[in-house]
């Protein structure tokens, strides 16, 4: 995830574009995995595993499902471009992250989807509340040991652990405050910078409260089966924004990344038909 460093040739405005155009408002008509094609599929998925999840209303899935995963493309760029220059206020850096997040702003009032932003922040508010959650767990069972044990709140916190991520947490709103173009997404691209760089341990057990918070939202009470299938989709979009930065970093741009696929796949067919026409003869 973001392992190499990556190579943009576009820019962040440009990445995104694409990448909601291409993955989630595409129509069937340009040959892309449109919301209203993917979504359905992986509802009807979702039914299949678990058969509650046919009385969720559709309509509502689609709109909090496409909030989620922009949500999630948000935070895997970010982690997809981490450097620990980010501590270093270099400015370039700096200008490549959060025009993701000012860009995305601005796409969805474009195109009349504010809704989805304003949904967004619910998921967004499952990344801080995951990233507390971990703060507890992470202590747990070393507490006795701690130097400041006696002083653990009900929440697994001591006073100084929260005086230290309180100030790191005011440190990244310093730090983007000059480089968002509102609050909304100084907040936001704040609280998402809690949580990079993270490995799968850490992405995974915020796949599963984000799976909560979207059976909640679109009023599902899930069986386990269920839950499974819901958690199995959140890592999807998740992973499905990180084969798409993977792609653009090295072709250049998801319409070359879909040029080089299409050449490939002539030259396979070719090779497959010569093959086929060797057999015919002989």
């Amino acid at each position: 995830m973001g392992s190499k460093k990556p190579k943009w040739k576009i820019s962040p405005e440009e990445i995104c574009r694409q990448y909601y155009e291409s993955q989630i408002f595409g129509s069937a008509s340009q040959n892309e995995s449109s919301a209203q094609l993917f979504f359905a599929d992986a509802s009807i998925t979702i039914e299949g595993m678990d058969n509650t999840f046919k009385s969720v209303d559709y309509i509502t899935f689609l709109k909090e499902a496409s909030a989620l995963n922009i949500e999630l493309f948000g935070l895997a760029w970010l982690n997809y471009n981490y450097e620990y220059e980010i501590y270093k206020q270099y400015s370039k850096y700096e200008l490549l992250v959060a025009g993701e997040i000012n860009s995305t702003k601005q796409y969805l009032i474009n195109r009349g989807n504010k809704f989805i932003w304003d949904i967004m922040k619910f998921y967004n508010e499952v990344i801080l509340t995951s990233y507390t959650w971990e703060l507890s767990w992470d202590r747990w069972g070393g507490l006795r040991d701690g130097p400041f044990a006696g002083d653990v709140d009900a929440d697994g916190l001591n006073d100084e652990t929260k005086k230290r991520k309180i100030a790191q947490l005011e440190s990244f709103f310093k730090a983007w405050k000059k480089y968002t173009i509102d609050n909304e997404c100084e907040v936001r691209l704040s609280i998402r910078s809690l949580f990079v760089p993270y490995d799968t341990y850490r992405i995974t057990r915020l796949f599963q409260n984000l799976s909560l918070e979207l059976a909640k939202r679109i009023g599902w009470e899930p069986t386990q089966v269920g839950l499974f299938a819901i958690q199995r989709f959140v890592a999807g979009l998740h992973k499905n924004a990180v084969l798409y930065l993977d792609a653009v970093s090295e072709s250049g741009s998801y319409e070359e990344h879909k040029k080089v696929i299409s050449k490939q796949f002539s030259l396979l067919n070719s090779a497959l038909n010569a093959y086929l026409a060797r057999e015919q003869n002989k």
